[in-house]
């Protein structure tokens, strides 16, 4: 039990680690720039880039919620 429980707890702080240095880091706008530009999320259309500046953003927003509040529960003591 003893070598499961130290095994999740260091699996979730890696997790914690991995997560906070990619929103720290300026990954989350990177990545959802490219996910906003890319053809395919417009059905191959032409877009303009105002557009694609919104959709950026709000990827970025739910992404950076998203980091936000699964570091909100690693603050919280694992419990069973």
């Amino acid at each position: 039990m003893a070598i499961r429980t130290q095994y999740t707890l260091l699996h979730l702080l890696y997790e914690m680690m991995v997560s906070l240095t990619v929103l720290n880091s300026g990954l989350v706008h990177v990545y959802a720039s490219l996910q906003a530009s890319r053809s395919e999320m417009w059905g191959y259309c032409e877009v303009p880039p105002e557009s694609i500046g919104q959709l950026t953003q709000a990827f970025v927003s739910e992404w950076t919620s998203a980091v936000d509040e699964m570091s909100r529960h690693w603050e919280l003591a694992p419990c069973r």
